[in-house]
């Protein structure tokens, strides 16, 4: 009889002891899968402010040094075409500038960048925004313009390229404020895009509203020449007066001025 007992008492204490083992193991499981504590991510500082949207004080796009160089060739070029062809054609003075920043309300400033500014002798300001973009380029009077460029692998790369047409009315326009601040209202302002890329195609020309026009290279002088013909002269607008125009800009910033002034 003892012995019964004793084989009885012998299976509840392994039967026990399996119990216990297995609770162990479903617990040490739980805890194994248990996620890790999170870690607080790094944070990221931003860089040097940019302007809203990416884009500069002047309302034209953030650009790299390759395209800032392209520019800068493409200006060069305008100034010496304007210079090559200076005896034939009906013009006071022309100059370049760096940002113009206006005075607004509330302490706030708005800046404009002037790619050149052409006199005609006697008639009008010319406000002009120089590219050099090459490929295809489709204008129209949209918002923007579709260049398109075939590389030599081969492959067709397409862009949209904001409206230099909307970016140099801008400029007129700041401009004209200026001009008006420091009584110089007496010149009618006309403005132009142009194309400084002679391998640059051109579609859609005959869309473009003839308030603001396109060129590619030396047809921009043509332009120069039909503004001295077909505008009535104003004497007050003379070398006198595009001195006042430079002193307005230089008041406003410190410009990388390339004064290519001639007397009228």
């Amino acid at each position: 009889m003892d012995s019964v007992f004793f084989v009885i008492a012998l299976l509840a204490a392994a039967w026990i002891a399996t119990c216990l083992v297995g609770k162990g193991r479903d617990a040490g499981s739980r805890r194994r899968a248990r996620p890790a504590p999170r870690q607080p991510r790094a944070r990221h500082t931003a860089g040097p402010a940019q302007g809203q949207n990416g884009r500069r004080g002047d309302g034209k796009p953030e650009v790299n040094e390759g395209q800032r160089r392209a520019g800068e060739e493409a200006e060069r070029r305008f100034r010496q075409m304007l210079q090559t062809h200076a005896a034939s054609l009906p013009i006071s003075g022309h100059l370049d500038t760096d940002n113009i920043v206006l005075p607004m309300g509330g302490g706030r400033g708005e800046s404009f960048q002037l790619d050149h500014v052409v006199l005609v002798r006697n008639r009008c300001l010319v406000v002009v925004e120089i590219k050099n973009w090459g490929g295809e380029l489709r204008v129209s009077d949209r918002r923007k313009w579709r260049q398109i460029r075939e590389h030599r692998n081969g492959q067709t790369e397409c862009k949209k390229l904001n409206n230099p047409i909307v970016q140099v009315e801008r400029s007129a326009r700041l401009f004209n404020w200026l001009l008006e601040r420091h009584g110089l209202s007496a010149a009618p302002i006309t403005r132009a895009v142009v194309i400084m890329n002679d391998r640059t195609r051109l579609t859609g020309l005959e869309t473009l509203s003839p308030k603001t026009p396109v060129f590619q290279g030396e047809a921009f002088l043509n332009y120069l020449q039909k503004l001295g013909r077909v505008l009535p002269p104003r004497p007050g607008i003379n070398r006198g007066f595009f001195d006042g125009v430079v002193t307005a800009l230089e008041s406003h910033a410190r410009p990388h001025w390339k004064d290519e002034r001639r007397a009228a």
